[in-house]
């Protein structure tokens, strides 16, 4: 029953969480600070509205995730627990809201939403071997199957549990759908306020409108006060608040690159190799044992070889050589193995002779026994071509196959497991062998090919430039020697850096949870150093990025969750601050030189401009400038012959005229302007429903400490 298995493998990407689609960003704004090492938090990987997540409980969560699919079996522990944290935050969030509000998945519920799942309707193992269509009593009767043996062995036990898993994740998908569309449907947009909207978004105002850009004055001759950017803090604070603790860093990455010595030791080495890979007759034998890359029996198209690697090849015999040549932190030798024309597409019949636990596989006959039939039926067919028709009526396992007399039809290149694909580009229609994939062994004869293309099997001997110990110590030695001049310093690093002619580089409010830093990739090592529990401003320090760089840290910056204090933003507000000051200059300036009411010789003298505008709340844009969206509105919201004083723009100062305002004609039916609007709140409606309950929750999270 490896079906259920394989069934399992399969849905994790598709039901991971219960259907919320922005909930990636939750990660990053959930954590907080706090000694976790202390009393009865120590085991805990977090605490969501008072519930504790236990760290075994999460890490073995973890791992039966990354053995439950392939695709997370690459992924780190640290990547892995964001998965987990949001089914936990989504579970107890979530969860009690939709119990108290007495939503429910019943059995029957659960049944059909099992069948009618995509996994389960393709599996070849609940298809009526007749019909080829979805089969519910082969189904039903598999299901209790592997419940009746569930503790036959440690195989029934593990796909046992495998299933139990996918029903609680459909399970999942189930409630959050229900859910999801009973908060959909109790929004809606009043006719009133879409008719409103529609209403001021097409008001029309036409204008003459003053404009004088903030580039007109220099920075320079602009003087910030600390209480400008005071005030400009504390109107625009709700902007720099972080639900989350941040650390900011200056580092220089002193990396462990090959020196000329080192390249030079490599390519004297590749050379020997060069003359023995020329002479050897045993070419994937020789890749094998000297390659740092496995041999790759392929065959490339002439005409899709890649740029460099055409003009090495194209054309050239068979055993010619071309390298040493370096790529990619390797030297490497190239060979031509062997020349061929390759078909595009091909055509071919087969006997499918599966066996107990191949892919896909209902038999349960043994892997012997399979391989000993298979040998049987092509002696056969081989002498006796007309017999192939009854083998394949009686023993093909691939039933959709079965029903055309073993025709597969048409396929291209690489649309077969590998072997079968080989076999059938490779030899010549009416050829006919047995080929062994995972899926079983396949008695298969060619029917066909199309096309072709001059190809070439390339053989690659590959290895890595290594870095030299005393290459290595070098790099430590300068990060060393950097470090000790950086302890020595409460400020100026960056004088430092320029004496001693290194890049220092900033890494500005990250997270504990993050992996990467801008400039030096994966950097776990970094992110955790900058929130150990001790660190200090001013700490330096060298971390060893393993085989990659010796890199000095700085800290900067800590900022605890809530607002960012002013200090640690205030270079990040500094053009808005500014841009504030040159408007109050501008502005006096204006009803100083406009009072005569030349409006367009004050505009000018300013180095601004005058002209006619015509502009609504739909696209409130004006072509001298730009995107204005509060100026527009003052416009389209005022009477004919109303004039300004000095306004603050983004772009600019502005002084305006209304000349007339055009009201927009009632459409007097808003069905599918009501339609949309409902569309649009309620695609929303998902991911901001789950921010507020989020912003709402007391969450502590502290996986940064522990992964």
């Amino acid at each position: 029953m490896a079906v259920f298995e394989s069934i399992r493998k399969r849905s994790g990407l598709v039901i991971v969480i219960i259907g919320f689609a922005l909930l990636a960003f939750i990660l990053t704004d959930l954590l907080s600070s706090g000694n976790v090492l202390f009393n009865a938090n120590a085991d805990a990987v977090g605490i969501v509205d008072g519930e504790k997540i236990k760290f075994n409980e999460f890490n073995t969560e973890i791992e039966e995730a990354r053995a439950s699919n392939p695709q997370y079996a690459q992924m780190s522990a640290l990547q892995l627990s964001e998965m987990i944290w949001n089914q936990h935050i989504t579970r107890i969030l979530l969860g009690s809201i939709q119990e108290e509000a007495g939503f429910v998945v019943t059995s029957e519920e659960l049944f059909e939403a099992i069948k009618s799942n995509p996994n389960i309707q393709n599996m070849e193992g609940f298809r009526d071997p007749a019909t080829g269509a979805f089969n519910e009593v082969l189904f039903t009767s598999a299901i209790q199957n592997l419940r009746d043996n569930k503790e036959s062995t440690e195989e029934a036990r593990a796909q046992w549990k495998n299933w139990v898993g996918f029903e609680r994740d459909v399970r999942n998908q189930t409630l959050a759908q229900k859910f999801n569309v009973a908060v959909m449907r109790g929004l809606r947009m009043p006719e009133a306020l879409v008719k409103y909207e529609y209403l001021r978004n097409a008001r029309t105002a036409d204008a003459d409108v003053a404009y004088v850009p903030y580039s007109s004055i220099e920075d320079s001759q602009v003087e910030l006060k600390d209480g400008d950017f005071e005030a400009y803090y504390e109107e625009t604070k709700e902007n720099y608040r972080t639900d989350k603790d941040l650390r900011s860093i200056l580092y220089v990455n002193f990396a462990v690159q090959p020196s000329a010595n080192d390249l030079a030791e490599a390519k004297k080495e590749m050379a020997v190799l060069a003359v023995e890979f020329k002479t050897n007759s045993n070419d994937s034998a020789f890749i094998a044992a000297n390659s740092d890359y496995p041999y790759q029996d392929e065959y490339y198209k002439e005409a899709e070889l890649s740029m460099g690697l055409d003009t090495l090849v194209k054309g050239r015999p068979v055993g010619y050589m071309a390298g040493p040549i370096a790529q990619q932190g390797t030297f490497q030798l190239i060979k031509v193995l062997d020349r061929r024309m390759i078909p595009d597409s091909a055509r071919a019949r087969h006997i499918l002779i599966a066996f107990a636990g191949a892919e896909r596989s209902q038999s349960q006959r043994s892997y012997d026994a399979a391989k000993k039939l298979a040998d049987s039926i092509l002696t056969i067919v081989t002498k006796n071509g007309g017999a192939f028709e009854a083998f394949n009526a009686q023993y093909n396992d691939d039933k959709m196959a079965q029903s055309k007399g073993g025709d597969l039809d048409w396929f291209p290149q690489n649309a077969m497991a590998k072997p079968f694909n080989d076999y059938c580009f490779r030899n010549n229609t009416g050829k006919m062998g047995m080929v062994a994939t995972n899926f079983g062994f396949h008695i298969v004869q060619i029917t066909g090919q199309k096309g072709g293309a001059s190809s070439v099997k390339l053989g690659f001997v590959a290895r890595a430039i290594n870095v030299s110990e005393a290459t290595e110590q070098g790099a430590n030695t300068a990060a060393n020697q950097f470090a000790t001049k950086a302890k020595n310093l409460s400020s100026g690093w960056e004088e430092l850096a320029q004496r001693e002619k290194v890049a220092l580089r900033p890494a500005q409010d990250f997270a504990s949870t993050e992996e990467v830093i801008v400039g030096l990739g994966q950097a776990r090592e970094v992110v955790r150093w900058a929130f150990q529990e001790d660190r200090e401003m001013g700490d330096v320090d060298v971390l060893n990025l393993v085989g990659r760089a010796y890199v000095v840290t700085i800290l900067t910056g800590q900022i605890e969750k809530g607002y960012k204090p002013l200090e640690a933003v205030k270079d990040q507000i500094r053009p808005m601050v500014m841009q504030r000051a040159k408007a109050e200059i501008l502005m006096k300036k204006w009803n100083t030189a406009s009072k005569g009411g030349q409006w367009q010789k004050a505009a000018t003298a300013m180095g601004g401009s005058f002209g006619p505008v015509t502009v609504n709340m739909a696209s409130p844009f004006l072509m001298i400038s730009g995107q204005e969206m509060e100026l527009v509105g003052r416009m389209v919201g005022s009477v004919k012959g109303t004039k300004s004083e000095a306004v603050r723009g983004d772009n600019g100062v502005y002084a305006f005229q209304v000349r007339s305002v055009t009201d927009a004609p009632d459409k007097g039916l808003y069905t599918m302007d009501v339609a949309n609007a409902n569309n649009m709140m309620r695609s929303r409606a998902q991911g901001q429903l789950f921010q507020a309950i989020v912003k709402k929750a007391t969450i502590e999270d502290y996986r940064g400490r522990l992964f």
